[in-house]
């Protein structure tokens, strides 16, 4: 998983039945379910508008 364009950290990972010990990225690989926290957000800067998103943890199964 990778994080946003400018940003150093990556969103924690965890799989389902121990939610304590973070996956590696190759872990996780297409077709798996997840459960994302993502946050919406606007902006206007230098008139470019917008919405980005940012995404939190992931859960997946």
């Amino acid at each position: 998983m990778q994080g946003a364009l400018g940003h150093k950290q990556k969103p924690q990972c965890v799989h389902i039945s121990n939610v304590h010990a973070d996956l590696l990225p190759t872990d996780v690989c297409s077709g798996m379910y997840a459960r994302m926290i993502v946050n919406f957000f606007p902006y206007d800067a230098s008139g470019n508008r917008g919405v980005g998103f940012g995404m939190g943890a992931a859960s997946v199964r």
